[in-house]
């Protein structure tokens, strides 16, 4: 009836929201591994080995999707402008956490929000022109 008719949309969306966060992961490791090759290439080679794989997996419930990513501690520790010491670096390459939120925020966010409008414009608008074209009489 007209619940099921709500869980299948919902289970639509949740598809959208999985397809979308298996893009943008691929996105994501895509770009950070290419900053990886390009400035951090010298060093031992595992931020590079880590990144070129699928280090990403998407897990679709009931309610949503999730994307997790997996990565090495130290990538993080990159993205700092100071050592441990708290001497300024000659050489500060962002690898973290401008790509991942810059792509989050201008991507993402803004793929989900559409895929959002457009289904509740759809589920909402199709009902009420159908009752307001046939209307319930007392």
């Amino acid at each position: 009836m007209i619940s099921q008719q709500y869980k299948k949309k919902i289970n639509s969306l949740s598809d959208h929201a999985a397809s979308v966060f298996y893009e943008a992961g691929e996105g994501i490791t895509k770009e950070q591994a290419a900053i990886a090759k390009t400035y951090y290439n010298r060093r031992s080679g595992s931020l590079v080995s880590n990144l070129s794989g699928r280090n990403f997996s998407v897990m679709k419930t009931a309610v949503g999707a999730r994307l997790i990513i997996n990565y090495l501690t130290r990538i993080r520790f990159l993205d700092l402008k100071k050592t441990t010491t708290g001497k300024k670096k000659k050489v500060h390459h962002p690898i973290y956490n401008k790509p991942l939120y810059g792509y989050i925020y201008g991507y993402v966010y803004s793929q989900l929000r559409y895929g959002l409008n457009t289904t509740i414009r759809d589920n909402f608008t199709t009902p009420l022109k159908a009752t307001f074209k046939n209307p319930i009489e007392v």
